[in-house]
């Protein structure tokens, strides 16, 4: 099995256990801190709006108005744990 192979599966776990309300608060709360404080997720604007569903523009203004970090390389990425926290709640999917 590979690493990615992996991840996908975990999260995929992950994500069944939280749907069903079958992860207890301390698996939450050490998955969450691992996430903010080891995961170092990058995204373009174009993977940030195919995942919120909303426009480029739409991702960009956001950034533009609430987000002070500067962003990685040429290819715009932007650190995903930011602007995971400025995201409006009307983006989030339901459920």
């Amino acid at each position: 099995m590979t690493n990615e192979d992996f991840i996908i599966e975990a999260l995929d776990l992950l994500k069944q256990k939280i749907k069903n309300g079958d992860c207890t608060k301390q698996q939450t709360d050490a998955v969450g801190d691992f996430a903010l404080r080891c995961l170092k997720i990058s995204a373009t604007a174009d993977e940030l709006a195919e995942l919120y569903g909303k426009s480029k523009d739409a991702i960009h203004g956001v950034i533009k108005r609430k987000m002070f970090q500067k962003p990685k390389r040429n290819i715009t990425l932007y650190d995903f744990n930011a602007f995971a926290k400025l995201v409006p709640s009307s983006w989030r999917k339901k459920g």
